[in-house]
């Protein structure tokens, strides 16, 4: 197995001491151990405007295996690509075809103030929906596209209102517990910068009168303020997280279309940002499943151009004692 296309220390640090209070409890004296399986991607659809047919490509991602230690509200995490020979994944490359690609993500979940920081280059698609482009479609194998280069640095900035009742960080970190349900108002601020590259138009042959020309190559600077809205239900030791923020935003786009010169645009986009969590969140075991979803919805040139960042993990980890480092600092 080859090193996980991410190795991050990522430095989950608050300004003092949080107090423990009725709704979070906190666990910064005990030293988190978690095993994780996580499967991440950078898709994209297009589809003409008004229309609900859409064309959608997807990278051939393995998922990957790890492990995780948080401790002082400092968090490492490490993990590998599971294997790629195995039959399956060998099958799986013939049908999807081959994927390259580098997805670094950052995130941290404080009381207060959080962010999302991702930096992602994927080389490799397919057309997860051949039907929808070719009706007689019955062929195992997808349209392979290995021409496709997506490019994505982008970050998400949030502030937590009803701090002192409602945390993230129970439910995605799991140094602190969730004693009873609450939720907050979320106000995101959002940044994209992306990149895609391709030796044709996106668009097929076959659809090229219905959806117009297309697009081979875009540059795009987007930006958003973003507000929503997160509640965590409790039911003794077991939980239920769901937020979500939504709202319009501006790109600059430049992209050139199949058979045009090269177009410059500035374009409303529609955003928005989803996170949900179930599990079991004991004194000492605790466990999850956990996804994520930031999409962006533009107009280029006649097209909707649509970007979804996902991810999912499902989890489990122990909370070990250490009575002897309690309430000292780590330096």
């Amino acid at each position: 197995m080859r090193l996980l296309l991410f190795f991050a220390l990522v430095f989950l640090l608050e300004n003092g001491a949080l107090a423990q209070s009725t709704y979070i409890k906190t666990y910064d004296d005990d030293i988190i151990a978690k095993g994780f399986v996580n499967n991440r991607g950078l898709g994209i659809r297009i589809l003409p405007r008004g229309q609900r047919e859409y064309i959608n490509y997807q990278p051939n991602v393995i998922g990957t295996i790890g492990a995780g230690l948080v401790f002082k509200r400092i968090a490492v995490n490490v993990g590998f690509r599971m294997a790629e020979e195995s039959p399956q994944n060998q099958i799986r490359q013939q049908q999807r075809g081959d994927s390259r690609y580098f997805d670094l993500q950052i995130n941290r979940f404080g009381r207060k103030l959080g962010f999302d920081i991702y930096y992602q280059d994927y080389k490799g698609y397919y057309m997860r929906n051949p039907e929808s482009v070719y009706p007689n479609w019955t062929s195992e194998i997808y349209p392979h596209r290995p021409d496709m280069d997506l490019f994505n640095f982008s970050g998400n900035v949030y502030y937590v209102f009803n701090n002192e009742k409602f945390s993230y960080r129970a439910t995605n970190v799991h140094d602190e517990q969730q004693l009873r349900s609450a939720g907050s108002f979320i106000l995101t601020g959002a940044l994209a910068y992306s990149e895609l590259f391709a030796d044709s138009s996106l668009v097929p042959r076959p659809k090229v009168v219905e959806y117009g020309p297309g697009f081979s190559q875009g540059i795009f600077y987007s930006i958003a303020v973003v507000p929503g809205y997160a509640h965590t239900f409790v039911l003794n030791k077991f939980y239920f997280n769901v937020s979500g923020s939504a709202s319009l935003g501006l790109q600059r786009q430049l992209y050139r279309l199949s058979s045009e010169p090269r177009s410059r645009d500035i374009a409303p986009l529609a955003k928005f940002i989803g996170r949900t969590a179930v599990g079991y969140n004991g004194d000492r075991f605790f466990s999850a499943f956990t996804f994520y979803l930031d999409t962006q919805n533009v107009r280029v040139g006649r097209l909707m151009y649509v970007t979804n960042i996902t991810s999912a993990t499902l989890l489990f980890g122990y909370r070990f004692q250490t009575k002897w480092l309690k309430g000292k600092k780590l330096i």
